[in-house]
């Protein structure tokens, strides 16, 4: 029996390789990249959903 396939549930979607180039993987990215560029700048999880409008939760998720 073959050893089992490396899941690709990273929590740092800019960690995937390459071929897992999908539209949700670029979506994904986007997101943690633009929330990123926010908290960076010290701001709360709050703030930045407030800021990016999206739920805290999801912002919390790509910090």
């Amino acid at each position: 029996m073959p050893p089992p396939e490396p899941t690709l549930s990273s929590a740092n979607p800019a960690e995937l390789p390459d071929e897992a180039d999908t539209p949700a993987r670029r979506h994904a990215k986007r997101l943690f990249e633009t929330v990123h560029a926010v908290t960076d700048t010290g701001r709360s999880l709050h703030a930045a959903a407030r800021e990016l409008g999206l739920n805290r939760r999801t912002v919390g998720k790509f910090a």
